[in-house]
């Protein structure tokens, strides 16, 4: 079978796609690198922080209608923020950046674990961002925090950085190796490339 999942329609659900994706994050560790050093040159003595991803999805609750993805999706998707994080980490390490772990920030609050009233996370959202072949028809901010996940956001980077006033003391993060879980199909293996829109502006003070 090519699927171990329940269906062949499940993103990501082969071992090829998946190494794909982790090869596009470790293309992109050495950017991040060369960005925080571009910023720590432009603003020397400087603490630079270097913020993860949150855990938006739980796989252990009931999805709402407008989460529309299966139970391999919603697993894959807290590896796949577990292995960008790692890279940040690794990338803030490896330049004397400073860390900050948000990995858990929205945890009661994720998509498929609270009530509607309560959820910190779009479900899938209609709008004019992105679409099919041409056709616009989901909004950018699907599976994005919503308010109440930026202010939950904003808690735990202040939490931990004892409001920006010295370096992360964060929890080890680690690449979980079930990223590559997905069945073989002896397929050839792309180069993904990174996006090349990452950006050293330096924001100001306040």
């Amino acid at each position: 079978h090519l699927s171990r999942h329940q269906s062949d329609s499940t993103c990501y659900n082969t071992y090829e796609v998946r190494l794909e994706l982790k090869n596009l994050i470790d293309r992109t560790i050495p950017r991040w690198k060369g960005l925080y050093a571009q910023l720590a040159k432009q603003a020397p003595g400087s603490q630079i922080y270097a913020v993860g991803y949150p855990r938006t999805i739980s796989d252990q609750g009931a999805c709402g209608v407008n989460v529309l993805l299966n139970k391999s999706e919603l697993e894959f998707a807290t590896l796949v923020i577990d292995e960008l994080n790692a890279g940040v980490k690794q990338a803030a390490a490896e330049t004397g950046v400073s860390y900050v772990d948000i990995s858990e920030s929205l945890f009661g609050h994720r998509l498929c674990e609270a009530k509607s009233y309560n959820i910190a996370v779009n479900g899938l959202t209609a709008g004019k961002d992105g679409g099919i072949l041409g056709i616009k028809l989901f909004g950018k901010e699907s599976y994005h925090p919503n308010a109440l996940g930026q202010q939950l956001i904003e808690q735990a980077i202040l939490k931990q950085t004892h409001n920006f006033t010295t370096a992360s003391t964060s929890s080890s993060v680690s690449p979980n190796s079930s990223l590559l879980s997905g069945p073989k199909t002896g397929r050839k293996i792309n180069r993904l490339v990174p996006e090349p829109n990452l950006t050293s502006k330096t924001p100001k003070k306040g």
